[in-house]
Formats: C-alpha cells, sequence, structure tokens
C-alpha cells in the first residue's frame, strides 16, 4: 500500500510539472527537463507494476503450495516395522493403483546385535502401514534393495489414495523443492528444501543422489520430495550430521546435508522389486 501511495504522490507531482513545463515556451533546457521527467516516470511505472507482479506471484505460488500439500498428504503414509526402534519408523508413498508402497529398505529392516557381537539383519513379513485419514492396516513386504535404500510394500484397503506421479524431467541446482514426512513423529509436516546439488555421488555406492539443502530428521526417511508441480522428485533416505561439539555430552544432532534417492532410481528399481529380482530372507517370527 505505501508503494502504491508512492507512485501515485510521483505520477501527480509529475503530472503537474509536465503541466507546468508545456505551458512554458518551449527550448533547449525546457525539452531536456521535460524528458527527464518523463523517463523518471516511466521509470516509476515500470517498478511499480514490477513490484506488483512480484507480489502477485509470491502469492500465485504460496496459493499453489497449499493446494498441492492438501492433495499430495493424503498419498503419504506413516511406516512402522517395529515400534520399539526409532529407526525403523517413517514415511512412504503409494507408487499405484494395486496398494504398492515406496519406501526405504532401512525402515523395513531390523538389524539385530547377537550375543556373540555379530550383526544380523532381519525382516518382517509385514509392517504397519497407516494412511493419512487415520486408517491403519498391515502391508506385506514384497521386494527390498539395500544397495539403493529402497523397499516395496503392499497393502489391501479400499479406497486407496491415488498414486503419486513422477517428474520425468532432469533437476537442476538451487530449485525449490518439499517433503512430506513425519520428523520426530510430527505427523504430516511439509518442510522446504533447497536443491543443493543434482545427481551427486552419496553415501549410496554407484547410485547418484540429490543433495539436499536442510538435512531430515528420523521420520523423513522414505517420504517423498517434490518440485513445485507437485511431482515426485525423490524420496528422503539420510542426513549428514553433526554432533554438537560445545556439548560432548549431549546427543543432539543437527542434519545440516539431506540426501535424496533420484525419480530416476526409484522408477528403475520400483518394477524390479516387484518382479522378486530381490529375494527377502530371514523373516522375523510372529510380526
Amino acid at each position: 500500500m505505501n508503494k502504491i501511495r508512492s507512485f501515485l504522490s510521483s505520477v501527480a507531482l509529475l503530472t503537474l510539472l509536465l503541466s507546468v513545463s508545456g505551458c512554458a515556451t518551449t527550448n533547449d533546457n525546457f525539452r531536456s527537463d521535460l524528458q527527464r521527467l518523463k523517463n523518471q516516470m516511466s521509470r516509476l511505472e515500470a517498478r511499480f507494476i514490477e513490484s506488483q507482479a512480484s507480489r502477485g506471484s509470491i502469492g500465485t505460488l504460496s496459493k499453489s503450495i497449499v493446494e498441492l500439500a492438501a492433495t499430495r498428504k493424503q498419498s503419504v503414509v506413516a511406516i512402522s516395522a517395529n515400534p520399539d526402534i526409532v529407526t525403523n519408523n517413517g514415511a512412504g508413498f503409494i507408487y499405484n493403483q494395486d496398494g504398492i508402497i515406496l519406501t526405504n529398505d532401512h525402515i523395513v529392516r531390523v538389524d539385530v546385535l547377537e550375543l556373540n557381537g555379530e550383526h544380523k539383519t532381519y525382516y518382517p513379513e509385514t509392517v504397519q502401514v497407516k494412511l493419512y485419514d487415520g486408517r491403519t492396516t498391515k502391508g506385506r513386504l514384497i521386494g527390498i534393495d539395500p544397495s539403493t535404500d529402497l523397499a516395496a510394500v503392499k497393502i489391501d484397503i479400499d479406497n486407496l489414495p491415488a498414486p503419486l506421479e513422477f517428474s520425468h524431467r532432469k533437476v537442476q541446482q538451487g530449485e525449490l523443492a518439499f517433503t512430506i514426512g513425519h520428523p520426530r513423529g510430527l505427523d504430516y509436516s511439509l518442510e522446504w528444501r533447497p536443491i543443493g546439488a543434482a545427481y551427486r555421488k552419496g553415501s549410496l555406492p554407484g547410485t547418484l543422489v540429490h543433495q539436499m539443502g536442510r538435512g531430515f530428521f528420523v521420520g523423513n526417511s522414505g517420504g517423498p520430495v517434490f518440485d513445485l508441480e507437485g511431482k515426485v522428485k525423490g524420496t528422503v533416505y539420510a542426513s549428514v550430521n553433526f554432533r554438537d561439539r560445545t556439548n560432548p555430552a549431549t546427543t543432539v544432532l543437527y542434519p545440516v546435508i539431506g540426501w535424496a534417492v533420484t525419480a530416476e532410481t526409484l522408477q528403475a528399481v520400483a518394477p524390479q522389486m516387484l518382479n522378486g529380482k530381490h529375494k527377502i530372507t530371514g523373516f522375523i517370527d510372529g510380526q
């Protein structure tokens, strides 16, 4: 509003000056002053139009994200492979109408330290899946790919939310993205993250990942990364964490950089998991 008042006041003043100049004897000085005033008026008008357009685009973008979040979060789920183990709680999203959900391998995997000091990995036959509308059901683990930290779970439930759509364009460094997940148990949180670097070698050997400008917390894993069109361009899987060195006794970690598996990898690996390429052994009894 202040910009509008300032612009209108400037226009009124310039109009008055132009009128006075028009009544005066026209000579080189007056013509020069007249042109200068006209140029200034044009610049003010351009700045005004630009500011209004900018305000409008920000408002439109905000409204668009609100609308996208309202629809996309319905296709995001919460997954618990073992509620007693924090790292086995995360997110996932609906991949197709057959009830297939994509998530992280580390969400559905249970790592156990045996009495003899040996580490063993187990997988439950079923995991708990909670939908946005509050319905809870059992999901059957049907495929894993530890090399890309991906897993596929199948649920059988009526009125399944719509599958999410993948982005088919190349991701660019610097573009904005948003995630929907459950960080620290805060269900369906939307968070903004810029793409710090696209298609980078990360902590998954042989698999390119997107570097996110901010890290993730427990509960974000397996959740989708969206572009500004609401299409999936990746899925959360890990963070680079730094411990608070000012207080060695604390256990607080600061996830300053995040990693996301790319949409290209998701689309390549998902059919492989559904077709049984990676066999699951060592199911935990009684799940």
